[in-house]
């Protein structure tokens, strides 16, 4: 774990990012700025150039670290977080190592080097399924607190909407400062999934384990769900946007956010 926390710490100060739109160049110490800030978008889509020889020893030292969940013969990882986030199935590890390097230019090596060492021990991650509802509207917060389960609004600002919708908002930004979303009510359910790291290749989805609202739930259906608030409101309720809310994770997937447009009033 040192041996590879020392690694990434000589790979930020020697690595050149560049943000997205592969103009600009800048510093791990610029990309940490920007993130402490706030400013998600900036960093969500950045590249790394991690100079030779350094590049090829991290990819070893990676391998060490997880060479449970490497496979020996296709040098992939096997990584679950594409069941919350969406992504890669199985990235190539000199893949996952440049995302990993990314990750520590945002979050920093401790925090990153923290989350490595919970997820491949078996630590499930807490996140947030999340939808846009339209057919209702909402006049004040409500909350189920031991399920974990929240309605509130998509604030009507800009701005301030972008702290609560996908880092990446490509699947929002046609409707960023129009009144399809904002304003409209944000339902968020409590969940929680493990395994992170596994041993590829991995073929059966059961061998994932979820957890939704806080256990009070067997199984979790968003369209199943708003289709109850739709027979106790009297009215058709339908979940137009539904993503995985979890901008740290995030910042360590490259901000791939799952987020799935569904039919209805744009």
């Amino acid at each position: 774990m040192q041996q590879l926390q020392g690694l990434l710490d000589e790979a930020l100060a020697r690595t050149s990012f560049t943000l997205l739109g592969g103009k600009t160049r800048c510093s791990a110490a610029d990309i940490r700025a920007l993130y402490l800030r706030g400013a998600l978008q900036q960093v969500i889509g950045i590249a790394a150039t991690i100079p030779e020889p350094l590049s090829e020893r991290l990819i070893h030292e990676m391998e060490r670290f997880l060479s449970r969940y490497v496979n020996p013969e296709t040098k992939c990882v096997g990584l679950g977080l594409i069941y919350v986030l969406g992504g890669m199935v199985d990235p190539p590890l000199r893949v996952f190592t440049e995302r990993v390097v990314c990750a520590a230019a945002r979050l920093g090596t401790e925090r990153l080097m923290q989350l490595l060492c919970e997820w491949s021990g078996g630590k499930p991650v807490s996140y947030e399924r999340r939808a846009v509802l339209f057919g209702c509207q909402i006049n004040e917060v409500l909350e189920l607190r031991e399920e974990g389960i929240h309605l509130d609004r998509v604030p009507v600002s800009t701005e301030q909407a972008v702290s609560v919708l996908p880092a990446t908002l490509q699947a929002f930004a046609p409707l960023m400062g129009s009144s399809s979303v904002l304003g409209r009510p944000l339902l968020s359910v409590a969940c929680s999934m493990r395994p992170i790291f596994y041993a590829p290749p991995r073929e059966k989805d059961s061998e994932w384990h979820h957890v939704w609202a806080h256990g009070r739930l067997p199984a979790f259906s968003m369209e199943a769900f708003c289709e109850a608030l739709s027979l106790a409101c009297n009215g058709c309720i339908q979940p137009n946007h539904e993503w995985s809310h979890a901008p740290e994770l995030e910042m360590v997937t490259a901000g791939r956010g799952g987020s799935m447009s569904r039919a209805g009033g744009f």
